[in-house]
């Protein structure tokens, strides 16, 4: 009955269980006017929606909740796949004055505006301004700037970017390993082996190299899964290592994915082979 009904109603119904609204009832509402947004194809009624995530947004501010990406990260990529600039900062507007320890993150969801409408010369300043900024105060919206860039393979614009990033200070193996499945699709394999030895000198957990190989392994396109497998290992050569355990599995499954069971049974014996040797 709530998916059916308005946010006014569902607050009501809310209301009507004894339920205080927290901020897990303002997810769920804010993604109810996200799918009706997205599903609609009637102007009118995605302006509707629009307006009731504005007065959700308000309705949080004045309670006190923060407006964190957990409840904006969905609404801003929804304008910005609606190529929807005005209203997008407008929002944005709102999220950057409530919560100003966002700004940073803002960024990534501002340079994926500019990737989505084209705007060349708009992501050519924002890289330009960050690159002649060598700050660590400004490390982390270069940071999101560069996983805006990776995800959408902005290959001139991320070349520019990579020149500068110190890749050791990237803030969670997630985003590294974001970095490393675009340098795979873009076929960028001297900053592969040139990040990985910089990772490596820097006391980089072995474990988590591992999982950058593979994440760029398998992501060059048009490879062959024997030559994915080539890649995985040479690297590790290269780096001086074993691939990890973790690293094996995730590689077995991608072999019995494409359909190569036989090199997927060679790779279990070679990860038992390396269990008995190092124990």
């Amino acid at each position: 009955m709530c998916l059916q009904a308005g946010t006014d109603a569902t607050m009501d119904v809310f209301g009507m269980l004894g339920r205080e609204t927290g901020l897990k009832e303002f997810n769920v509402l804010m993604k109810m006017c996200i799918e009706q947004c997205r599903e609609t194809d009637d102007e009118n009624v995605a302006k509707e929606q629009i307006s009731q995530v504005l007065e959700l947004f308000i309705s949080m501010k004045e309670q006190g909740f923060p407006i964190e990406e957990e409840t904006y990260g969905p609404f801003l990529m929804l304008l910005i796949d609606k190529g929807m600039m005005e209203e997008f900062y407008f929002f944005y507007g709102i999220i950057k004055d409530t919560n100003p320890s966002e700004i940073a993150r803002l960024g990534y969801y501002d340079m994926c505006l500019y990737i989505r409408v084209n705007d060349e010369k708009k992501i050519q300043e924002l890289c330009s301004c960050i690159c002649t900024d060598y700050g660590d105060e400004n490390f982390s919206l270069r940071e999101n700037y560069l996983l805006a860039l990776c995800e959408s393979d902005q290959k001139n614009y991320l070349l520019q970017l990579l020149e500068t990033v110190d890749i050791t200070k990237l803030s969670s193996l997630d985003n590294a390993v974001s970095v490393f499945k675009s340098l795979g699709r873009l076929s960028l394999e001297s900053y592969v082996e040139k990040f990985l030895l910089v990772l490596k000198n820097c006391d980089y957990g072995t474990e988590d190299i591992s999982t950058l190989i593979f994440s760029y392994a398998t992501s060059i396109p048009n490879l062959a899964a024997e030559d994915v497998i080539s890649k995985f290992k040479t690297l590790h050569t290269v780096m001086e290592m074993s691939p990890s355990s973790t690293s094996y599995e995730r590689l077995i499954v991608y072999s019995c994915n494409a359909l190569k069971v036989h090199h997927a049974i060679d790779m279990v014996d070679q990860l038992c082979e390396e269990v008995f040797t190092y124990p």
